[in-house]
């Protein structure tokens, strides 16, 4: 009694539940349009489960590649406030230089003062004694 029943009418589609299952019986051809509509779908299926997963694969990279962004720009702004920095370093190394320049000239300044005043100080104690002297002795 579980036999598969036969369709002898064309296009004629019947439903048969033996033991739970259901079992369609239709025309061959009719059979061929399910069956690759079925293998279509199956095949739309497994290609949207790549296509997910891809998509997700890719999302991933997508994220990984905006926060290499944002640290690469963090970089960035480090990288700009580091050269602020060092051009404030070094405009403050140029006064310091200019400051220490100014100093050196100054103390140049004094030293040819002092030199001055000292060739004076060993003419005024080595000359004056002797036109001292030459005086006190032509004056006798």
């Amino acid at each position: 009694m579980n036999s598969q029943p036969t369709s002898t009418d064309i296009g004629r589609v019947q439903a048969v539940e033996i033991n739970g299952d259901t079992l369609i019986q239709m025309h061959l051809l009719d059979a061929k349009v399910v069956l690759k509509g079925v293998l279509d779908g199956e095949v739309a299926d497994s290609l949207l489960t790549i296509f997910m997963v891809r998509d997700s694969i890719n999302n991933s990279i997508i994220q990984m590649q905006v926060s290499q962004i944002k640290l690469l720009q963090e970089k960035s702004k480090n990288q700009a406030k580091l050269a602020d920095n060092l051009n404030l370093i070094l405009y403050n190394k140029d006064l310091e230089v200019n400051r220490l320049n100014a100093i050196i000239n100054e103390q140049k300044k004094q030293l040819r003062k002092e030199r001055f005043i000292k060739k004076l100080a060993l003419i005024g104690n080595v000359v004056l004694p002797v036109i001292v002297l030459i005086l006190v002795a032509g004056g006798s």
